[in-house]
């Protein structure tokens, strides 16, 4: 899988957040090549917000409702976006490393060229999603809801998926052989064509309602 990288200037003018998706939400802008550091967005809700090559560091999102959201060219790094909830947008060229997203919620979004590293992204909440080159790579993703989504390229490399619940989606093709996956809920066919080891038999012979003895 090519995961394309996000594309952001080298230079990026440091902006106070909550102040700067005030004024978009205000005018409808969209708030492009800014850098926002050691700062917070609280109890925002609103539609229409568009972010274009910008970075956040250590940023906090909290009780954040947004309607058509857009990421594009953006980084988030040791960011906290637990309790966010964004629907109807997109996140295209977006990296996430060492982030937070414990209980968050995407509804109806597409994820396209997005990379998640070393996040928690435990009862993460992704609903009716799109995923395209989408890659997690040693997330801690316990409980998380994959709930009608639909993926091209999707990577899971040695993530912890214990208890995640995975509804009328399909991970063909994918390679789970890395990945804790105890106690999933699912059905086998969400598993027909992905790529397992002998360590997860047990698991999915319980789906089938197969309990293996040695």
């Amino acid at each position: 899988m090519s995961v394309k990288p996000p594309v952001i200037r080298n230079d990026p003018l440091q902006e106070d957040i909550t102040r700067a998706v005030e004024y978009a939400l205000r005018d409808g802008d969209g708030i492009s090549a800014r850098a926002f550091k050691d700062d917070s967005l609280s109890f925002m809700s609103g539609a229409q917000l568009d972010f274009s090559g910008c970075t956040f560091q250590s940023v906090r999102f909290k009780s954040c409702d947004i309607d058509r959201v857009y990421f594009t060219d953006c980084r988030f790094e040791r960011c906290d976006l637990s309790g966010f909830r964004f629907r109807d947008g997109m996140l295209c060229r977006v990296a996430f490393d060492n982030c937070r997203s414990t209980g968050a919620s995407l509804d109806d979004m597409i994820l396209r060229d997005v990379t998640f590293g070393h996040c928690q992204l435990d009862y993460l909440n992704l609903a009716n999603c799109r995923l395209q080159e989408v890659g997690f790579y040693e997330c801690s993703m316990s409980h998380i809801l994959l709930h009608t989504c639909q993926q091209k390229r999707l990577s899971l490399s040695d993530c912890n998926l214990t208890g995640a619940e995975i509804l009328q989606t399909s991970l063909q093709g994918v390679d789970l052989s890395s990945c804790i996956l105890d106690g999933v809920r699912a059905s086998i066919d969400s598993f027909r064509g992905a790529v397992v080891s002998l360590n997860h038999a047990q698991t999915l012979l319980n789906l089938c309602g197969i309990k293996l003895h040695f």
